[in-house]
């Protein structure tokens, strides 16, 4: 991997161990909002964090059945989604909330990635 430097008065431009460090900032933020202990953020692994994410905003989602139909002599499909409790729909709450989770899926899966890339250029 190459990395393009400037060695002027300023120095580098690019530092490694600076980008390592605000990765795993982000990492700890999301880890304390998870209520995970961060004394294991240099263990952790990122399928045990998003363990941890649906556990803390368990995904809703709508029960879909998908029925054959008759019409005349044509089969067409009929498609009832329905919730646990007879609804057909998510209510906001539970939107915001498998929203919410999705993006803090998103967030930490791009942080590790980001801190993997910068240890590699260490």
């Amino acid at each position: 991997m190459t990395i393009r430097s400037f060695t002027g008065s300023e120095g580098s431009i690019y530092s490694a161990a600076k980008d390592v460090e605000h990765q795993e900032e982000e990492i700890a933020v999301i880890m304390a909002v998870l209520g995970m202990d961060l004394g294991t953020i240099d263990t952790v692994t990122i399928d045990e964090i998003i363990t941890e994410s649906r556990d803390f905003f368990p995904y809703t989602t709508l029960k879909s059945d998908v029925k054959p139909l008759m019409q005349g002599n044509k089969v067409t499909a009929s498609v009832s989604a329905e919730h646990g409790d007879g609804r057909n729909y998510l209510h906001a709450a539970e939107s915001w909330m498998n929203a919410t989770k999705t993006r803090l899926e998103e967030h930490v899966r791009r942080a590790f990635h980001w801190r993997h890339l910068a240890k590699g250029a260490m």
